[in-house]
């Protein structure tokens, strides 16, 4: 039976994610990566594919709710964790 707690760390977590993709952005528009172009589309592309590295991520922490082990708690920041390597790679 599923606690209230391990889901609302769960729902927290993957919120966390989400802020990281925002946070990622706003990191990068001040380092100067996006530019002050009319054109959108190097945004679109990141927050389209930051999306969807932290969709993954959000599947990949459902194992949360499985894993008995320690390294559950892996699986509970998988969100955050996917998509900074997203990040990481978008600067490389």
């Amino acid at each position: 039976m599923l606690s209230l707690k391990k889901v609302i760390i769960f729902l927290f977590a993957n919120l966390l994610g989400f802020i990281c993709i925002s946070a990622l952005f706003h990191l990068f528009q001040r380092q100067g990566l996006f530019g002050e172009e009319s054109d959108f589309s190097a945004i679109n592309i990141f927050f389209q594919q930051a999306m969807l590295f932290w969709a993954a991520g959000a599947l990949i922490s459902v194992g949360y709710f499985f894993v008995e082990s320690s390294l559950r708690y892996a699986f509970l920041i998988a969100s955050m964790i996917a998509v900074l390597l997203y990040g990481f790679r978008f600067i490389l």
